[in-house]
């Protein structure tokens, strides 16, 4: 197990289902159960990651950052992402670098205590590339990363910047799980995009790389052979777990920094059972690799636009069997 690994959860809510989403997550019975459950002493704080959102965005997933970062008390660390949603709240979806730079510092302003950044969301998931990003692609993003790089360690030299936002461990295309069949983790589209930012020279502007640990289409236990989503239902000869050794190790390999797994969950709608299993997965397989720092659960609280339920939580505030898995693993670790 990895020495230095930590754990913690996501606090996120938006799109249609944002008002069931705070109605838990701002529920008494979440707010007073979660830390009670916890060994939060100095020396074994829990992580919770957020969108760093500004106070008067229209559509923040939060209503107030700072009150719910006090409704957690110290007994916790908070890691906040730069990203798309933050950014276009402010200034819509044909932003600039300026702009850019105009939220990073005042994200960073108004969060002092903050030591961990990622900047950006699922920046393989093209489909959030807006503004600036769209119309400069990966260069775009190598000046995104350079400015926060700059605005988060005036700061505080000790701050910890994450490249990425969230690199997958297995991507459901025909492309890909043919891929992973025949070994070939370098081909991969998501390879080539950490091999094109290193080679304008990320390295210096990070000190860590974020990846998101799912198997996507959220239904697969690290047993599994996972199959693609398009027509041909292309089957993996791999189980999840030797496909996330490839690709995980293949994005080390080449970046040579630490791993942090910001995120990473299996809804509930199939089974509550299903759901704990994932976690116990999932927290082992991210603290047995030694160049892990953490691995957070998505999602405290709340739905996800597509119906899927990753909270730990069920609608009335009582806790579900993964959030027992959740306290249990970080207790006995």
């Amino acid at each position: 197990m990895s020495s230095q690994i930590s754990f913690g959860v996501n606090v996120l809510y938006w799109g249609p289902n944002a008002n069931l989403a705070k109605e838990r997550l701002e529920s008494n019975l979440v707010i007073k159960d979660f830390p009670s459950r916890l060994d939060l002493s100095p020396s074994k704080k829990i992580w919770i990651r957020s969108l760093a959102s500004i106070a008067e965005s229209p559509t923040a997933p939060l209503s107030s950052l700072h009150a719910l970062k006090s409704k957690f008390g110290k007994g916790t660390q908070w890691l906040l992402f730069l990203g798309e949603r933050g950014l276009t709240d402010l200034f819509g979806e044909s932003w600039t670098l300026e702009n850019w730079h105009a939220y990073a510092a005042r994200a960073v302003r108004e969060n002092p205590e903050v030591r961990l950044w990622e900047v950006w969301n699922e920046l393989a998931g093209r489909d959030r590339w807006t503004g600036y990003l769209r119309a400069t692609g990966v260069k775009g993003y190598f000046e995104m990363l350079k400015d926060a790089h700059a605005t988060i360690k005036s700061q505080n030299p000790d701050n910890v910047v994450l490249c990425f936002g969230g690199l997958p461990t297995f991507v459901a295309s025909d492309l890909d799980v043919s891929l992973y069949n025949e070994g070939r983790w370098t081909e991969t589209p998501e390879y080539h995009l950490v091999r094109d930012l290193w080679s304008l020279g990320a390295s210096e502007y990070c000190d860590g790389i974020s990846v998101h640990l799912y198997g996507s289409p959220h239904k697969y236990l690290f047993s599994d052979f996972p199959e693609s989503v398009q027509a041909s239902k292309r089957k993996s000869k791999l189980t999840l777990k030797q496909i996330c050794d490839g690709t995980i190790r293949s994005y080390y390999e080449l970046c040579k920094k630490p791993v942090y797994f910001t995120e990473t969950g299996l809804p509930s709608n199939q089974s509550l059972e299903r759901q704990s299993e994932f976690l116990r997965q999932s927290f082992a397989y991210a603290s047995s690799l030694p160049f892990s720092r953490c691995v957070l659960w998505w999602n405290l609280a709340g739905v996800s636009q597509n119906g899927l339920d990753f909270s730990l939580y069920n609608r009335d505030g009582s806790p579900k069997r993964a959030l027992s898995a959740f306290s249990e693993f970080c207790s006995s670790n």
